[in-house]
């Protein structure tokens, strides 16, 4: 379900689709819509020198999440086609970017800067695989998704094996808060689960995070629908301090 697209996005006339942000649906004289640091946690994986067009993938993820976000609303008033077309592409550049494994000859860096810094392969890796959970779970919901779920957490899993996120820097810890969350709510077997709540839970304590709105205010600057994922988000650590 995850495998690399073999076709290009286009359209139904077979044109390439491409990506719209938000802003470009807003009307000028549209009350200011504040979303604007939403996304800002990828740029982590900018600073770690992985490839601008990855990262503008996982912006422009977070970017369509507001764009569902308004559009829910009542904010935003364009076709709901046209949010199909978004939806669609935003998938598409989702399950194209290339698995960790297939830039360790630092082909994930941008040519000006140089080979990827320590930890960012394994930070790129853990939002790939986060960000392809989410979206079978909310901005592209799929139903009998358990399989594709699964995968990528089994994936995720391995990833984060080799690492302790409570030893990150600020920045790292947070990346990893957010995509450890997603795991734990996407989780559906019982032993995964319990791995991703345990690593969440001491990751969350670590950074003193103890409030959900502390929480919440976290994943929004990486990619939360509150509708969608907040309910699972607060009774998750509603339950990490009741252990």
């Amino acid at each position: 379900m995850f495998e690399p697209p073999t076709y290009p996005s286009l359209d139904p006339h077979g044109r390439p689709l491409k990506y719209v942000p938000l802003k470009t649906f807003l009307h000028p004289q549209q009350p200011p819509v504040n979303l604007s640091d939403h996304g800002s946690g990828f740029e982590f994986l900018r600073r770690m020198r992985i490839c601008d067009d990855y990262v503008d993938a996982f912006r422009d993820l977070a970017d369509y999440n507001d764009t569902v976000y308004t559009y829910n609303e009542g904010i935003l008033h364009i076709p709901g086609v046209t949010v199909a077309y978004s939806r669609n592409t935003m998938q598409h550049r989702l399950i194209s970017l290339p698995p960790a494994k297939d830039l360790y000859d630092s082909w994930g860096a941008s040519p000006s800067d140089g080979p990827v810094l320590p930890g960012g392969l394994i930070a790129y890796e853990a939002c790939r695989l986060a960000a392809l959970t989410y979206s079978v779970m909310v901005t592209f919901p799929l139903p009998r998704s358990r399989y594709a779920r699964d995968r990528a957490l089994t994936a995720l899993r391995e990833a984060l094996g080799g690492i302790d996120p409570t030893c990150q820097d600020p920045d790292a810890a947070r990346l990893y808060l957010w995509c450890l969350t997603v795991a734990s709510i996407g989780a559906l077997d019982p032993e995964q689960r319990d791995w991703f709540m345990w690593q969440t839970n001491r990751l969350a304590v670590a950074l003193h995070v103890q409030l959900w709105e502390d929480a919440e205010d976290i994943f929004f600057t990486f990619v939360w629908l509150e509708g969608a994922c907040s309910p699972a988000g607060r009774a998750l650590w509603a339950q990490f301090w009741q252990w």
